[in-house]
C-alpha cells in the first residue's frame, strides 16, 4: 500500500465553525470548517475557495464549479458524482470512500491529490495536470485520461476496464496489479508501461496481433 509523501498529506488546523445544509455562491471562501451530514446545493458557481476544510457524509448538488480552488481539503464517505469541476486547482487533497461517478476533473491541475477506495467510474481527467497522485483501490472504469500530462502518478490495485489514455504517455506508469482486460491507447506512447502477463493479451490484441496456441 502506498501513501503520499508527508509533505502531500492535507494540513488541517482547528476546525472553528460547522454547516449542514448550505447554498454555496460565488466568491466566497471557506477556512477551517467542516461540512457534515448535510447537502451543499448551487448552481454555476464560481471563485470559490475551501482552505483546510473537511467534508464527512455530504451530498454535492452543484451543477458546476468554476475556478475552484482546494486546499489542504478532506472528503470523506461524501458525494460528488456528475459534478463540474473543469480547471479546477486542488492541492493536498484525499478523497476517501467518496463517490465520483461521472465527476469531470478536465484541465485540473492536481498536485498532492489522494483517491482511496472512491467510485470514479466515468469520470474525466482529460488535459488535466496530476503530479504526485495515488489512486488506491478505486473503481475507474470507463474513466477517461486523455492528454493528460503526469508526474509520479500511482494506480494500485484499481478497476480500468475502459480506461481512455489517447494522447497520453505511459512510460513508467505501473498498472500491474491493477485489473483490466481492455482500455484505449495510443500504440506510440504506450512504451515504458508496466503490466502482469495477464495483461499482456489484452495489449497485444490492441495492437493487431494475435497469439495462437502451439
Amino acid at each position: 500500500m502506498r501513501k503520499l509523501a508527508e509533505l502531500d498529506l492535507p494540513k488541517l488546523g482547528k476546525s472553528q465553525k460547522e454547516y449542514e445544509n448550505i447554498t454555496i455562491k460565488s466568491d466566497e471562501e471557506y477556512e477551517d470548517c467542516v461540512f457534515q451530514d448535510g447537502t451543499i446545493t448551487g448552481e454555476q458557481v464560481e471563485r470559490v475557495y475551501f482552505r483546510r476544510v473537511r467534508f464527512i457524509n455530504v451530498t454535492f448538488e452543484v451543477d458546476a464549479f468554476y475556478q475552484l480552488e482546494l486546499l489542504d481539503v478532506v472528503f470523506e464517505n461524501c458525494n460528488l458524482s456528475n459534478t463540474e469541476m473543469i480547471g479546477a486547482i486542488i492541492h493536498r487533497a484525499a478523497f476517501r470512500r467518496t463517490k465520483l461517478v461521472g465527476t469531470n476533473f478536465s484541465d485540473c491541475t492536481c498536485i498532492g491529490v489522494s483517491f482511496d477506495d472512491c467510485q470514479a467510474n466515468y469520470s474525466a481527467f482529460n488535459y488535466a495536470s496530476l503530479k504526485r497522485v495515488l489512486f488506491q483501490e478505486t473503481s475507474l472504469i470507463a474513466v477517461e485520461m486523455m492528454d493528460m500530462k503526469w508526474e509520479k502518478l500511482a494506480l494500485e490495485k484499481c478497476r480500468l476496464d475502459g480506461l481512455n489514455t489517447h494522447h497520453t504517455s505511459l512510460n513508467g506508469l505501473d498498472l500491474h496489479n491493477c485489473i483490466f482486460e481492455q482500455f484505449a491507447f495510443t500504440p506510440e506512447l504506450l512504451k515504458g508501461v508496466i503490466i502482469s502477463p495477464v495483461h499482456s493479451s489484452a495489449i497485444v490484441s490492441q495492437l493487431g496481433v494475435h497469439i495462437k496456441d502451439m
